[in-house]
């Protein structure tokens, strides 16, 4: 389960090994969207299960 505002590793794809704070999430039925801030110019766009807590 994602705890908002924690600091997430994504497991798999072309970004994996990036860590980042989890910004904002959409889960539950057919939204499955978390918002992970990489550093001040960066966010990434993953699926709740590619993340793991750091």
């Amino acid at each position: 389960m994602i705890t908002i505002l924690g600091e997430y590793k994504i497991i798999d794809g072309p970004c994996a090994g990036i860590k980042g704070q989890v910004m904002s999430a959409e889960i539950g039925g057919d939204e499955d969207e978390v918002w992970i801030q990489v550093d001040p110019f960066t966010s990434i766009v993953t699926h709740s299960d590619n993340l793991e807590e750091v």
